[in-house]
């Protein structure tokens, strides 16, 4: 193995993460913080290739860069950028300064894409937008088919171990 191909193959190795455990993180939404849990189950359907909705005739793989597309539309939404145009072409704006899809995020980009070989492979696309006026980091998990798995709200309690005093050394979990 010559020199390229093995620092190629290191450089890429971290893309490719083989964990498939649950990601917890919270969300200050307008209505007070929302902790998710995202995991994809083992057994959840997925096809192999992305069947476009549009005229083309043929299928094509799921990428990193094509996950993120859908992770950001999905997270913070899309609109047309004019409808009063009669241009069919028209931009469309994804993430951008109207308020919308799951998080009811604005200003939404991408800010890394993992790989995760899981029992069910998918892309792990993290981002950053604004949601209830402050930047916040929230995710998505995109199959290779185009789908996401939604992520499930869970108590936030249940993720911060807290230690009590000195004489109760047993390990507790903080409850409200």
């Amino acid at each position: 193995m010559n020199a390229k191909m093995f620092f190629a193959l290191a450089l890429s190795a971290p893309m490719f993460v083989s964990s498939a455990e649950a990601i917890v993180y919270t969300v200050r939404t307008d209505s007070g913080p929302v902790t998710y849990s995202l995991e994809v189950p083992p057994g959840t359907p997925v096809g192999h290739k992305i069947k476009p909705q549009v005229g083309y005739s043929a299928n094509f793989p799921m990428t990193a860069g094509s996950a993120e597309v859908v992770a950001v539309r999905w997270a913070a939404g899309l609109k047309d950028k004019d409808k009063s145009d009669n241009y069919p072409n028209s931009l469309t704006i994804l993430g951008g300064k109207i308020p919308g899809g799951f998080y009811n995020a604005t200003f939404t980009k991408p800010t890394s894409v993992q790989r995760i070989n899981g029992p069910v492979p998918y892309y792990l696309v993290q981002m950053r937008g604004n949601v209830a006026g402050s930047e916040q980091t929230f995710y998505a998990a995109v199959l290779d088919d185009g789908n996401l798995v939604r992520p499930v709200p869970v108590s936030r309690y249940a993720y911060h171990p807290v230690r009590r005093s000195r004489e109760n050394r047993r390990e507790t979990f903080e409850l409200a």
